[in-house]
């Protein structure tokens, strides 16, 4: 057993400096735990590309389609959207969430959210009515 009394002056101040060290090592660990970004798993479906010269997204060469709910579109030549960057819109409510399955995948996208459909993606909203636009 450690007999405090029996210390000398140099071994307290060691004892001193082990613990400042291990303070300034464990205050470092909680900053870097504050400061770091969590990964958004939605990072991989936004993107910041530039969009086509003219998107086409059905054979009536709109702007933009409106995607019931429950009905699922495919991007490609012969699909209903042609590829390229769009932005997804809530037709229901503009500030609310809403469910996309996009290729076979339901994840929650935030109105106005920015994305690249590419060729042979499939997308369906689930919860509500929703609107891509064509992102010039």
């Amino acid at each position: 057993m450690l007999n405090f009394a029996s210390l000398t002056l140099i071994e307290w101040l060691y004892i001193i400096i082990g613990a400042l060290l291990l303070a300034v090592v464990i205050l470092g660990l909680i900053l870097y735990s504050k400061v770091r970004k969590h990964a958004d798993p939605r990072k991989d479906l936004e993107t910041q590309q530039s969009s086509f010269a003219e998107p086409l997204l059905n054979k009536q060469n709109e702007m933009f389609v409106s995607i019931p709910r429950n009905v699922t579109y495919t991007v490609g030549v012969n699909g209903q959207i042609k590829p390229g960057s769009y932005i997804l819109r809530n037709a229901v409510d503009k500030e609310k969430d809403f469910n996309v399955r996009y290729n076979g995948l339901v994840t929650e996208f935030k109105n106005e959210t920015k994305i690249t459909l590419g060729e042979g993606d499939t997308i369906c909203c689930v919860s509500d009515s929703m609107i891509v636009v064509a992102d010039l």
